[in-house]
């Protein structure tokens, strides 16, 4: 009899740690919001542009709605650049946003199978004509599971010089 006592209570201990850990867990919601200051930088294909992924971003993440700033080079990678924002949904609808210089910005974010990654898919078209696609931009982004560091992969391709296209990887560290 004492050795089946003790066995329940070995299972419920371990059941209890098991709600512990969960309820835990759920309690840590992690979410792409916050200030990321980029710590690694990588040209993955074509040119290495030194503005091709932001320096720092700042994100805010609140119900449906990610609005997303980020600090970017423009001439030298010393210079203090410039800083561009938007607004993007979750819903899988398009997200119409204006670049510095006046073109047009679409973005749609497929969602991940998870919260810690989605992509970004968006095409710029000329100011002019609204229908004329000038290029188009993937960004993947993916947190960590601890929330403490993001990777962006970003590829370009223009729509008009099927020789320019390239790549690159960020990964930020939340600040």
């Amino acid at each position: 009899m004492y050795k089946q006592m003790k066995s329940q209570l070995k299972t419920a201990s371990i059941i209890f740690c098991i709600m512990l850990i969960t309820n835990f867990a759920k309690g840590r919601e992690v979410t792409f919001s916050g200030s990321w200051k980029l710590i690694q930088r990588t040209s993955l294909t074509g040119k290495d542009y030194f503005n091709g992924i932001p320096k720092s971003i700042t994100v805010n993440e609140t119900g449906n709605k990610l609005t997303i700033s980020r600090a970017t080079n423009i001439a030298t990678p010393d210079d203090v650049g410039n800083t561009a924002s938007e607004t993007l949904t979750h819903d899988g609808k398009p997200s119409t946003n204006q670049t510095a210089v006046k073109k047009t910005r679409i973005s749609v974010i497929d969602p991940g199978p998870d919260k810690l990654n989605f992509t970004e898919k968006t095409t710029i078209a000329d100011p002019a004509e609204q229908n004329k696609i000038l290029f188009s931009i993937s960004k993947s982004r993916t947190l960590s599971v601890d929330g403490k560091s993001l990777t962006i992969t970003r590829s370009f391709a223009s729509a008009t010089d099927p020789n320019d296209k390239w790549s690159m990887k960020g990964v930020y560290q939340k600040q």
